[in-house]
């Protein structure tokens, strides 16, 4: 992409515009939105006319954001205080995720190693909100860390 990235950081200092790319997903960010919809249509052009690395304009994942509104880089949410956060969605899933583990409701090795990558991730992103989950759930928490499959409860006879 090293090629690309050369373009994309052209066009965008030609309108005052801020490029950043984490993976394929690209952001592009400013004070000016008139500016950000013709680098935006530049760019798409580029990727376009480019048959090497092969990328799809993903509309769906497309969002202009303004200070006053929800700011999403990356699938992170850049809060007003200009703090980084998983957001309150990603939060109900991991912690939803927790709960179906401690009630036994799912212990499926899928289910939590999903878990398990997503509560690596929080911590990294939102220690705050991980410690929280420790709070919680606690032994769960410590359970899906250590990839121990928490027994489900069965009454003694």
């Amino acid at each position: 992409m090293e090629s690309l990235d050369r373009e994309f950081v052209t066009v965008c200092k030609s309108s005052s515009v801020n490029y950043t790319r984490y993976a394929d997903d690209i952001t592009i960010s400013g004070e000016n939105v008139d500016a950000l919809l013709a680098t935006e249509k530049e760019i798409s052009r580029i990727i376009k006319r480019t048959r090497r690395p092969k990328l799809i304009f993903n509309e769906a994942k497309r969002g202009i954001y303004t200070k006053a509104g929800r700011r999403i880089v990356t699938g992170l949410v850049i809060t007003p205080d200009k703090k980084i956060s998983l957001g309150r969605s990603r939060k109900r899933e991991i912690s939803a995720a927790l709960h179906y583990i401690s009630t036994g409701k799912n212990t499926s090795e899928n289910h939590i190693s999903n878990t398990r990558g997503w509560l690596a991730y929080a911590r990294s992103v939102e220690p705050q909100f991980f410690q929280a989950m420790v709070r919680k759930y606690g032994a769960t928490v410590r359970q899906v860390v250590r990839a121990v499959t928490p027994r489900r409860y069965s009454p003694t006879r």
